[in-house]
């Protein structure tokens, strides 16, 4: 299942960190889409890491990759 908070996220120009089940990880790539490696909280920090550095270094480039994800 897609969770439509993930396509409202894209819209918004918002990156999405997402675990890999269901289809997430088939929306949740590109520049603006981060998928950790497991469900392990761990590896979500881990991803929500990269996403934050990311927004950091260049927001303009995630806010473009996610609105046209």
């Amino acid at each position: 299942p897609l969770g439509r908070i993930v396509l409202e996220a894209f819209a918004h120009g918002l990156p999405v960190v997402s675990t890999p089940v269901g289809g997430l990880p088939e929306v949740t790539t590109g520049f603006a889409g981060f998928v950790s490696e497991s469900v392990s909280a761990a590896a979500l920090v881990t991803s929500i890491r990269e996403a934050l550095d990311r927004m950091q270094r260049c927001p303009e480039e995630v806010r473009e990759a996610a609105i046209q994800e």
